[in-house]
């Protein structure tokens, strides 16, 4: 699963980002969203279920963040706390059910 999201992030899926504009290198079927949290950003998808972050890879759940209501496809970290090199693991602290996710460090 971590080569996958490796993988992922090369393509600039999970690339560090200031503006949506600066996701345009995202894979062709994406519309990349820069989703930000504090002074950081991060290149991703928005989503409706898990099933279509599933077009970008494996190991991707869809999840609201930080209490918005949008959701957006990120790299899960669950209990084993793995991330990509330049992504930590930590709470969305979005909705009803909090997911552990893979962000900027």
């Amino acid at each position: 699963m971590l080569l996958l999201l490796l993988a992922a992030c090369a393509n600039g899926l999970f690339a560090p980002c200031d503006f949506t504009a600066d996701c345009d290198h995202m894979p062709e079927e994406v519309d990349g969203v820069c989703v930000e949290a504090s002074s950081d950003g991060l290149c991703t998808a928005a989503c409706v279920s898990d099933a279509d972050c599933a077009v970008l890879g494996s190991g991707l759940v869809c999840a609201s963040f930080e209490s918005e209501d949008d959701t957006y496809c990120f790299p899960e970290c669950g209990d084993q706390d793995v991330c990509p090199q330049g992504l930590t693991c930590r709470n969305t602290g979005g909705g009803q059910e909090h997911e552990k996710v893979c962000f900027l460090s």
